[in-house]
């Protein structure tokens, strides 16, 4: 293998890790991408690997929360769980009917759409930096409406973590909270993408296996996991000092560059 693949595999670890958890939407950037020429198409037991480490990251960072969850270790385990369901009902609709139909609006090479959702993250986040700071609890009505807001994100151009976040606390939540809930409820999604590709895709993950050359991947899982921890323990951080409106800049500004390339 050539040291352009390796370089390849770096920054494909950088950017999975920063863009997944940082508010600037991972697909929508893997579409800027591909519209400056410069995509590689990466193969299916990468994109899982990938998706694992991401998922340790988030793991590692909300482990003491997790753990209180799933050994229900607070009175409040079971209530927290049943809302996660909830939270989690229309990403899981979205992405089992509508996925392939969004992806193939979206691979169309249409520069405006994908401006557009940028666009709508810039302002999500902009008007975060409005909010007065509450401390409501976290209501079925609440943890729908972030469901809802999570399912909209399967939009490249549309941040999950920045438009879930944002969403739980223009409803009130405090800070701490917003930024866990959105976090947790992203790992079964994380976890059944993983599934659903290895089982509906068993054969492509098992030849990929027998062919591929293991130790570019593996360095690429390392740097998302690492990147992932830097970047999820500086997203909360920003939550908590009002610097969505920062990243809100940068989205918005990379929709009026999206513009600007179609029109020149």
């Amino acid at each position: 293998m050539e040291i352009i693949d390796f370089i390849y595999y770096i920054l494909l670890g950088i950017i999975q890790g920063v863009t997944e958890f940082l508010p600037i939407s991972s697909s929508g950037h893997l579409q800027v991408i591909s519209h400056l020429g410069f995509s590689q198409s990466t193969s299916l037991l990468t994109t899982i690997i990938l998706h694992f480490a991401t998922a340790l990251s988030i793991v590692i960072i909300f482990r003491q929360k997790i753990k209180q969850i799933i050994f229900f270790r607070s009175n409040n385990s079971f209530n927290y769980i049943f809302k996660m369901i909830i939270a989690l009902i229309p990403a899981v609709i979205i992405g089992l009917f509508f996925e392939e139909e969004v992806e193939k609006i979206f691979s169309e090479n249409n520069k405006y759409l994908l401006s557009t959702t940028f666009l709508i993250t810039g302002m999500v986040l902009y008007f975060s930096d409005k909010i007065n700071n509450n401390n409501n609890n976290l209501t079925y009505k609440t943890v729908f409406l972030i469901g809802l807001a999570q399912a909209f994100a399967i939009l490249p151009g549309i941040s999950r973590s920045g438009i879930t976040i944002c969403i739980a606390l223009f409803l009130g939540l405090k800070k701490s909270e917003a930024t866990s809930f959105s976090f947790i409820i992203f790992l079964p999604l994380i976890f059944g993408k993983i599934i659903k590709d290895f089982l509906f895709d068993y054969s492509a993950v098992r030849d990929e296996m027998l062919e591929v050359n293991f130790l570019p991947i593996i360095i690429a899982f390392f740097i998302t996991f690492f990147v992932g921890l830097v970047c999820c323990r500086w997203m909360i951080q920003v939550v908590e000092k009002n610097k969505l409106v920062y990243f809100g800049y940068y989205c918005i500004g990379l929709a009026l560059f999206l513009i600007l390339t179609s029109i020149c």
